[in-house]
């Protein structure tokens, strides 16, 4: 906040006229159920301008404090909508929905990414036709829950390629349809449907209720069932409490199984955490969370030339709306050195030039022991967005892009992507980002004891995954 920002915060605080979190951040959008025409019109103006905006430099996060929503919505790139109840039985929505974007010969929905739900009680059957880095956390779904979707009028359910689910209650049926893969993970499943309009090649689950029963080892639906979970923590989140805002960091679980693994958890209030938006830059930020307990990441862009420094045992980093940092020199954008941290909902850029940069650390390199990293999302590639650090279309690279070298970490989550497609070129697989952009390895793993919950890595020029650590899972 520059010095009017804050002056202004001061005299509101003078007035007695106390000043938000959120204030003076178009890229959060706070609703309540008082304001159901507002929050209605926003959604379907917000869907309409950014559902096809597969490369855009905008970021938004949406969120709805306890209430009724007597509405649906559809969720675009690039948007986290999350109810800020305690729990998802306080945030109620008809249903939420992310159709399949494309026609069939285009891939239908397997270039979706880049959004996610959370924190919401749906009344109705919800649409979720994505692909990667589209995590649907702790939520309860009263209808069914369908995987893949049409596109406009086409008859075929177009293919996806996802995905990652957590902390998630299906009242009625997941119905897989065109899934190629599927990780979920501590939820709960009235039924799972393996056969209607189903060609999923691999869905995994781990700590389920409601895991489906199949005999036929060699069967295209092939299903890996693990009754527990080892060891996980849920994802941190934004919980509003008469007028107060905390952030609720849930503890540590050995074994479980099931949903709601995200009650009664500690909080951090929102004046112990840094709130940094877009024009931060890391050393801004490395400034502002001095004698803080977390850096809250607004949604936007964020410059990165020297690593956001992570020193203090505990700490939490949660990001809201796919906050993307563009690292742009050969340093990792975070140095995670302390124990038990969390790091949760960012977007890793490798921002880079070719031509300047001969090789780069990795983009998150976290070395302290324990803790949980969730929805750790990274990428290199040649984009056309243009700002003050970046330059459009030109050849990036990023060597590593998430490097683990502590022991006994929990990574639940992760889309780490070298881009075989952008809006540079039309070209597909000889894209500028496929042929000009450089990178090595997607993850590096050397602790002891790590365990990955949902690891997707793709197209890196080397090895995808380079596991050296013992022990781990």
């Amino acid at each position: 906040m520059g010095l009017l920002g804050r002056s202004w915060a001061l005299l509101v605080g003078l007035v007695g006229v106390r000043a938000e979190w959120y204030d003076g951040i178009p890229s959060v959008q706070v609703f309540g159920p008082e304001q159901q025409e507002e929050a209605e019109s926003f959604f379907r103006d917000h869907y309409q301008k950014y559902r096809q905006a597969e490369f855009s430099a905008a970021r938004q996060a949406v969120l709805l404090k306890r209430g009724d929503y007597n509405f649906s919505f559809e969720v675009p790139f690039y948007t986290s909508v999350a109810g800020v109840g305690l729990g998802p039985n306080e945030v109620t929505v008809r249903s939420f929905r992310v159709p399949s974007r494309l026609p069939w010969q285009q891939g239908g929905a397997t270039k979706t990414f880049w959004r996610s739900v959370e924190g919401l009680n749906a009344k109705e059957t919800c649409l979720w036709a994505t692909s990667q880095a589209c995590p649907l956390r702790r939520s309860i779904i009263h209808g069914d829950l369908q995987l893949s979707g049409f596109h406009e009028d086409e008859k075929t359910l177009g293919p996806s390629s996802g995905g990652f689910m957590a902390d998630v209650d299906v009242k009625g049926t997941v119905l897989l349809g065109t899934q190629q893969q599927f990780l979920f993970r501590n939820s709960e499943f009235g039924h799972v449907n393996l056969k209607k309009n189903t060609n999923a090649y691999n869905t995994v689950y781990v700590g389920v209720k409601g895991t489906p029963e199949t005999h036929e080892i060699n069967a295209p639906q092939m299903v890996s069932s693990i009754p527990k979970t080892e060891r996980v923590a849920e994802k941190p989140f934004l919980v509003e409490e008469m007028g107060h805002w905390f952030v609720s960091v849930p503890n540590l679980k050995l074994d479980s199984v099931g949903s709601r693994q995200s009650a009664f958890a500690p909080r951090i209030s929102i004046e112990e955490m840094y709130v940094a938006r877009a024009g931060d830059t890391a050393s801004s930020i490395n400034v502002g969370i001095q004698g803080k307990k977390g850096l809250l990441l607004t949604p936007g862009l964020y410059e990165v030339g020297e690593p956001i420094m992570v020193t203090d045992p505990g700490f939490v980093i949660l990001g809201l709306g796919f906050p993307t940092l563009v690292s742009k020199g050969a340093l990792p954008a975070i140095m995670q050195m302390a124990d038990d941290a969390r790091v949760a909902g960012i977007l890793l850029e490798g921002g880079a030039e070719v031509d300047e940069i001969p090789r780069t650390d990795a983009l998150l390199l976290w070395s302290g022991h324990g803790g949980v990293a969730s929805d750790i999302f990274a990428r290199v590639g040649s984009f056309k967005y243009e700002n003050t650090f970046h330059k459009p279309c030109t050849a990036k690279r990023a060597n590593i892009f998430f490097e683990v070298e502590g022991d006994d970490v929990v990574v639940d989550h992760t889309w780490l992507w070298h881009a075989d497609h952008d809006d540079c070129t039309s070209r597909w697989p000889d894209s500028l980002s496929a042929v000009s952009c450089q990178s090595q390895n997607a993850l590096l793993v050397r602790g002891k004891r790590v365990i990955i919950y949902g690891l997707q890595a793709e197209h890196t020029l080397e090895d995808q995954v380079v596991w050296y650590g013992e022990e781990g899972s």
